[in-house]
């Protein structure tokens, strides 16, 4: 009989393992790997990226891992874009306004950061050059409803 050489990682069970078998982690079954995989992937200290979300699995343990999945690779690395109207789109998928890509109009995020504030579900914007692309501050207009949104439009007319 063989002399124990090794105690499993998981239940400290004294166990034979051939010389060239014995590593950092060893352990008495396959059971006993499956529980030490499975606390390790509970308690990941790699986040992604894009979503935030725990990187688990096979991508944890690779050096240079920053998403979760191929989606919020795909997603982080989308880079804007213009619509057919012409209006400019950003990637921010937790904004109140994203739409299902993640994508919220630009003119609304830069509104927003000028009032330190979320826009309010009936508020419009307006261009006032009515150029879509020009996003500046100075010539965005905050508007308290489509009907008033529309005056101004009706006006110019």
């Amino acid at each position: 009989m063989k002399k124990t050489n090794a105690i499993c990682g998981t239940c400290e069970t004294k166990f034979y393992r051939s010389p060239s078998g014995l590593g950092k982690n060893n352990y008495c079954s396959h059971d006993c790997y499956g529980k030490a995989l499975k606390g390790i992937l509970r308690t990941a200290d790699k986040y992604c990226k894009y979503c935030g979300g725990n990187i688990t699995g096979h991508q944890k343990h690779k050096k240079d891992t920053k998403y979760c999945s191929q989606s919020c690779y795909f997603r982080a690395n989308t880079k804007p874009f213009i619509i057919k109207k012409g209006y400019k789109k950003l990637l921010i998928p937790y904004h109140s306004r994203a739409d299902t890509k993640g994508y919220v109009f630009e003119h609304i995020v830069v509104i927003e950061s000028i009032l330190n504030r979320q826009l309010r579900p009936n508020e419009e914007l307006h261009h006032i050059d009515k150029n879509p692309l020009n996003n500046s501050p100075d010539n965005l207009r905050v508007y308290k409803n489509h009907r008033d949104h529309m005056m101004t439009h009706k006006a110019n007319s």
